[in-house]
């Protein structure tokens, strides 16, 4: 018998061993589900750990915004993390800047 995604979520959560009733687990499972789907069932490690950094920064912010603490070193390197993470599971794709030619020095006018 084949698993759904939403019991593979639930089968990952119980090996985190992490309730499942929670809104913040509720949420890992959502973006399990959506994660799985747009990488066709590929990286299963990778995106358990995706999820766990987006629900990770979302529960940073939160607290940021509501005055709780100062996070924003936090929030800036889990979002490091979940750019990194979604190039290496190939749901962005970067694209290189063109860069600007150097000139030979300041004296010279722009090109």
């Amino acid at each position: 018998m084949e698993t759904t995604l939403e019991q593979r979520s639930l089968i990952a959560l119980r090996r985190l061993k992490t309730d499942a009733r929670t809104r913040r687990s509720k949420r890992w499972r959502q973006l399990y589900c959506e994660y799985m789907k747009r990488t066709e069932g590929k990286y299963e490690e990778l995106v358990q750990a995706l999820c766990s950094l987006v629900v990770q920064r979302e529960t940073l912010q939160n607290e940021q915004l509501r005055g709780i603490a100062d996070n924003a070193y936090l929030i800036h390197k889990t979002s490091q993390q979940i750019s990194y993470t979604m190039t290496q599971l190939g749901l962005v794709r970067i694209e290189k800047e063109g860069r600007r030619p150097l000139r030979e020095s300041l004296m010279d006018p722009p090109r």
